[in-house]
């Protein structure tokens, strides 16, 4: 058995796949495993997506994406074996990297399964094949920050699928306390993409400054993670979320989250993922009791938990 943690983005999120830097972590708390037994008939099976479909591997007519993603790094792999695959995941909300966490899970345990001999590097890059079943074109930040662990600063490479020179680890000298808050809604990342995209198009000048004032909201995210210096990091992640509200990936409801957290103490907070719902992170600062924040947020109905980025 194999497994793989969440992720959440710090900073970035879709801008990145237009070539801005970006900032995102792993989140131990939320986590996919992967577990691949010998089996007459070949399948997968996960209690998340309630999927349970099984079919002989000379007669596949797929649908999911989470077949189709097992179909497309099953090829990478070149393995011609009958298997069971299961996934199991207490990753709730969207925006956390749940696709992603799969794929790594799932490369590690066929690297594992069949002796293959794979480094990080890797697993890494056939997990981005996999996260284009669900995604089509990512820009690997997602299974990048699940596969290598810790808070990473990424770029997007120019040729997909290679990670090389893409990242670094950011080292900190504080614990980033965050909330993650689960709105209950999903929402199609395509339908997030073309937003993004539709409003690209609509007002490339702007969207041109946009991604250097991320880059410069990143360079100082960066410093601020490296220093110590909390409030300044609460103050940058909500630059960010007005980016993203610019580009119209946010909601109403995200932004009620963030007033709530805002009036019970939190340091800052933005959307984390695609938007349109998903999850929002929230920073507080260590000697701030977090449980203002918590009982505020569930009294409106929201779930949410707790992590420490370090």
């Amino acid at each position: 058995m194999a497994k793989s943690p969440a992720k959440v983005i710090l900073f970035g999120e879709h801008f990145v796949v237009h070539g801005s830097y970006a900032i995102a972590s792993s989140v131990n708390e939320c986590f996919a495993t992967v577990e691949i037994i010998d089996k007459d008939d070949w399948g997968a099976t996960s209690d998340y997506s309630k999927v349970s479909i099984f079919y002989n591997k000379e007669k596949v007519k797929e649908s999911s994406t989470l077949h189709n993603a097992v179909l497309i790094m099953l090829n990478e792999f070149s393995i011609k074996k009958n298997m069971k695959i299961v996934v199991t995941s207490n990753i709730k909300g969207s925006g956390l990297g749940s696709s992603a966490a799969f794929c790594v899970a799932f490369a590690r345990e066929m690297n594992k399964k069949f002796n293959l001999g794979l480094n990080d590097l890797k697993i890494n890059e056939l997990a981005y094949t996999g996260e284009t079943a669900f995604h089509g074109t990512p820009s690997g930040l997602d299974n990048t920050a699940c596969c290598f662990g810790g808070i990473i600063q990424f770029k997007k490479h120019k040729q997909a699928g290679i990670y090389e020179a893409n990242f670094q680890k950011i080292q900190l000298k504080e614990k980033i306390n965050l909330i993650v808050v689960y709105t209950d809604k999903s929402s199609s990342t395509k339908e997030m993409v073309e937003k993004v995209n539709f409003f690209r198009n609509n007002h490339e000048e702007r969207f041109a400054q946009m991604i250097k004032e991320l880059n410069t909201i990143i360079d100082d995210a960066k410093y601020a993670m490296q220093t110590g210096a909390v409030f300044e990091l609460g103050r940058l992640m909500f630059q960010n979320q007005k980016l993203l509200e610019e580009i119209g990936v946010s909601t109403p409801e995200i932004k009620g989250i963030l007033n709530i957290a805002i009036n019970n103490g939190a340091l800052g907070g933005k959307l984390t993922g695609g938007g349109g719902g998903g999850s929002v992170i929230l920073l507080y600062d260590k000697d701030t009791p977090k449980d203002n924040i918590i009982l505020s947020l569930e009294k409106a109905g929201y779930s949410c938990f707790t992590t420490r980025i370090c």
